[in-house]
């Protein structure tokens, strides 16, 4: 499994104060750093992401414009959880 959908995969179903959007992109996150990591960018459909998590294909495009926004916002939000996680590490240690 690949650690971006890992990490996605521990974060808790909805955290407190999580709205329904996010939760909705989160599930959209994790279908899709899993279908790209197993066939490709290019071979991945919006109906497969939206079918592997779990919702219409017009939330995908509610939620994102494009198939190329949505894995720009997937790579931001696995670069801040990285950071998150490098700055948790960093506090523990100083």
């Amino acid at each position: 499994m690949d650690s971006s959908a890992a990490a996605i995969r521990r974060m808790p179903a909805r955290p407190p104060g999580d709205t329904r959007r996010q939760t909705t992109r989160r599930k959209l996150f994790e279908a899709a750093v899993t279908l790209i990591a197993e066939q490709g960018f290019s071979s991945t459909t919006v109906d497969e992401i939206a079918e592997r998590a779990g919702v219409a294909k017009g939330t995908v495009y509610y939620n994102f414009a494009s198939k190329s926004v949505l894995f720009e916002e997937l790579l931001r939000h696995g670069i801040e959880l990285l950071s998150t996680s490098l700055q948790r590490a960093a506090d523990e240690t100083a």
